[in-house]
């Protein structure tokens, strides 16, 4: 039995935390870091974030998915906006195939069609995963303004992705006014 759930960020235990990072820790190995210091820094970079939240499926007692969504201020060409930033979507290795990324991705987007963000920009090294749920890729140029670099593009996946695929975008340059996630 699966079970979704969508909590704050703010109301994260440590423990839940740990669970989330050792989660991460088996779908994208860094040996430099410990699941203790993956969790602090997602904590870390997650409390700073507006709207922040973290969404999981669970099964047994142990995180089988995951994603993190935050509201993010970005420029597009000169006209401020306020978009859905979604990071670390992932599914464990022996789940794939049931829907659970689907399932988290959806419940992601549910924030964008309440109205509470304009619109959804991530990266993604699999942007046929994202397309069937309304998505679509974008050739904008991606900076951070921020950055000392601010020609860089902040994002290091392949495509870059909006939700929901028929949202107006110029060619203006994106800013996302920070770093990518």
């Amino acid at each position: 039995m699966f079970t979704l759930r969508a909590m704050e960020a703010a109301e994260l235990s440590d423990a839940q935390w740990l669970a989330l990072a050792d989660f991460l820790h088996t779908v994208w190995p860094n040996p430099d870091l410990s699941a203790e210091g993956r969790a602090e820094h997602r904590k870390l970079a997650a409390m700073g974030r507006p709207a922040s939240e973290v969404i999981t499926i669970m099964s047994d007692g142990a995180v089988v998915a995951a994603g993190q969504v935050f509201a993010r201020e970005i420029t597009v060409g000169i006209q401020p906006h306020t978009v859905l930033a979604m990071a670390a979507v992932a599914v464990a290795e022996t789940m794939r195939g049931q829907g659970l990324g689907r399932q988290i991705v959806r419940e992601a987007f549910t924030r964008v069609d309440s109205g509470a963000c304009e619109f959804a920009i991530f990266q993604t090294g699999v942007p046929g995963f994202y397309e069937p749920m309304n998505c679509r890729a974008i050739e904008n140029i991606v900076i951070d303004s921020l950055a000392d670099d601010p020609a860089t593009n902040p994002f290091h996946d392949t495509h870059i992705m909006v939700y929901p695929a028929d949202v107006a975008l110029n060619l203006g340059a994106i800013d996302m006014l920070g770093p990518g996630y």
